[in-house]
């Protein structure tokens, strides 16, 4: 008699294709957890960026994980001096992929991106980029910052290029730095710097020890 037998196996690992599926359904079900959560109390505009930039952290973080590499969700921070720079500055972001371990050489996984018009990241140097009031929220990254060529179509060394401040995951899918907290600002361009209306709108995400974003909370923008 022939009989089959099924495999038991308590430590199978997850395969790629799952791990993929998993990430992309964490995805979506926090977009739909934002729009629920903020649904008629912000502008549609910083929704939305608030949407895009959650997309970007989940990128950045499945990066990490899939590639076993260092990733960074990087964001413009170089002062402008003109109207090109003005535009791109606390808007244009993107992720770059550490090549090898350790390497500090790096590359374009996510092209640059720009929030919508008129929203702005808020980080904690605001206070002397942007005039921001030590009553309102800041994000916090741990005062990281490199100097980077980018997008690339080849490797990058930080050392010269735009200035950008980042945020950083682990080969485990875990941040760098802790209680990092991302705030982004509704506001206007004014003399090439932009400027907020008191209060400002805003939203935000928060990650926890595991590198898992959920959307900032009242009491985290006091």
């Amino acid at each position: 008699m022939i009989t089959s037998h099924t495999s038991t196996n308590p430590f199978r690992g997850f395969t790629i294709i799952e791990m993929m599926v998993a990430i992309a359904v964490i995805a979506i079900l926090s977009g739909v957890l934002f729009t629920a959560i903020n649904q008629n109390e912000n502008s549609p505009r910083l929704e939305t960026a608030q949407m895009i930039v959650s997309q970007a952290f989940t990128n950045a973080r499945s990066q990490a994980i899939l590639k076993q590499n260092r990733t960074r969700l990087i964001i413009n921070s170089t002062e402008p001096t003109n109207e090109k720079e003005a535009d791109a500055f606390l808007r244009y972001f993107g992720v770059i992929v550490e090549t090898e371990p350790g390497s500090n050489q790096w590359e374009t996984t996510l092209k640059g991106e720009y929030l919508p018009e008129g929203i702005y990241f808020i980080p904690d140097s605001s206070s002397q980029i942007v005039d921001w009031n030590e009553d309102k929220p800041d994000s916090s990254y741990s005062n990281q910052s490199m100097s980077l060529a980018f997008p690339s179509n080849q490797t990058e060394s930080p050392g010269s290029g735009t200035n950008w401040i980042y945020y950083e995951f682990k080969n485990t899918g875990r941040m760098s730095g802790l209680n990092n907290k991302v705030v982004l600002a509704e506001g206007s361009l004014q003399e090439l710097k932009p400027e907020f209306e008191s209060p400002a709108a805003i939203l935000g995400l928060v990650f926890n020890g595991y590198g898992l974003q959920f959307p900032l909370d009242e009491e985290d923008t006091l």
